[in-house]
């Protein structure tokens, strides 16, 4: 009988779990903002979304802020001006407006909500999100995207032409995209906030949904991925405003943090667990899930052999150990996911799985390869152990939609974490921290 019902929840979700009506999100690939464009002034983007339901209106979330290097919530120094573009089907156009009109000022250190755009976007289906930004202080930017997945960019000082409704803008591996797109659902919907290995570095094969989470979830259903290259859970704890806020539209909280914090920053396996617990109590009773904790070694072949590798680091090993033990025997997480046994060539071992050169699991020791991301989504399949703790959020009652016209609803502005508790946003006040 079990067997059934996972074989029912996995072929359809949608029949088995359902929401109630809630402002969420509802496309997939929102991203974090990482970088800032020393020189430039102005900007094309086009970013691609995937539908995770039949979308008839949405509103895009753009963020006006980024993770800096020191792994804060930073202000790039000045509001930047967006115009932009709902592309679908591919050439045609859709302007999104704000406040009723076309050019729209996201704050510095905020974030701007598009007013209501009416659309009809199957299930599935795949979009883009045109924008053009101009700053008198810095633009703000994500790289080391596969340039396969199809996202597209270019900047210049000035005299850039805008190409929010239409113009060629060359493939590449930086993109500026919203960090949310929102509608009212009844499906599930994530929020995978995180470190490197949670954004997918190294997984170049995972076309729109790189990382683990993205790979077992973004072929069902809506996220938003809110990582950054070295993050740590420390560093979330000690500022987050806007990232809790936007992972406020999400049903499901997911972090994936915790080997910078062993490896980069000397945190012992107790202070690790004292910071995610603390990170949980800001989902407001939302499901939150984390996973255990990979290894970090050395290895003179490839990693192709157990007897080669060698411990980075012996003290933080014995504390990724004691770690994931804590993990495990944690009530604090609505699910730990598995995803050191999967990498581990036995728990606890130490070692990373071995692999023929042509198959490997890790060129570096520290993130996967595609093959290595492919092995740890199998730990995070999410379909029914996931959607078997589906909390039922208040029901939102934003965003007001007009039938087969633009809404006239303004877009809001932001800077705070609020309304974590029915997934919706209202303007707050306050510094970026």
């Amino acid at each position: 009988m079990k067997a059934c019902v996972l074989l029912i929840v996995l072929l359809c979700p949608s029949l088995v779990y359902a929401l109630d009506a809630y402002t969420g999100l509802v496309a997939t690939r929102g991203l974090q903002m990482t970088e800032t464009r020393s020189t430039n002034r102005q900007s094309n983007s086009r970013s691609p979304h995937v539908a995770r339901t039949a979308l008839t209106s949405i509103q895009v979330v753009f963020p006006g802020w980024y993770i800096n290097g020191s792994l804060n919530e930073t202000a790039p120094g000045a509001a930047i001006t967006i115009k932009a573009s709902v592309e679908y089907p591919a050439g045609t156009f859709t302007q999104l407006l704000f406040s009723g009109v076309t050019s729209g000022t996201v704050p510095n250190g905020g974030y701007l909500v598009s007013d209501a755009l009416t659309v009809s976007i199957a299930d599935g289906e795949t979009f883009w999100v045109r924008s053009f930004l101009e700053s008198t202080s810095l633009l703000i930017a994500i790289s080391g995207l596969t340039i396969a997945t199809g996202q597209q960019y270019e900047e210049a000082v000035s005299g850039l032409t805008d190409k929010s409704m239409g113009g060629t803008i060359a493939a590449n591996s930086r993109v500026y995209a919203p960090v949310a797109i929102i509608g009212t659902t009844t499906q599930p919907s994530f929020a995978f906030m995180g470190d490197s290995i949670t954004f997918g570095v190294g997984d170049g094969s995972a076309g729109f949904d790189m990382g683990p989470y993205a790979r077992a979830l973004g072929g069902t259903y809506a996220y938003t991925k809110i990582a950054r290259t070295g993050d740590t859970i420390t560093k979330f704890v000690a500022g987050h405003t806007n990232r809790a806020a936007i992972a406020a539209y999400a049903s499901h909280w997911v972090y994936g943090y915790g080997s910078n914090d062993l490896f980069v920053s000397s945190r012992t396996a107790a202070q690790v667990m004292s910071d995610l617990a603390t990170a949980v109590g800001y989902a407001s009773g939302k499901p939150v899930y984390t996973s255990t904790i990979t290894p970090r070694t050395q290895s003179p072949d490839g990693w192709q052999t157990v007897v080669n590798q060698s411990q980075s680091n012996a003290t933080a090993e014995a504390e990724r150990i004691t770690l994931n033990g804590s993990l495990r025997s944690s009530s604090a997480f609505t699910k730990v996911f598995e995803e050191a046994d999967t990498l581990e060539s036995g728990r606890d071992s130490g070692w990373w799985l071995p692999a023929p050169s042509s198959q490997y699991y890790t060129t570096d020791g520290i993130h996967p390869t595609s093959n290595g991301y492919a092995l740890m989504q199998t730990a995070v399949l999410l379909a029914a152990a996931v959607l078997a703790d589906v909390a039922r959020p208040v029901t939102a009652q934003e965003p007001t939609v007009g039938a087969g016209v633009l809404s006239s609803k303004a877009g809001r502005v932001g800077t705070a974490q609020v309304g974590v508790g029915d997934g919706d946003l209202t303007s707050t006040a306050g510094p970026v921290q």
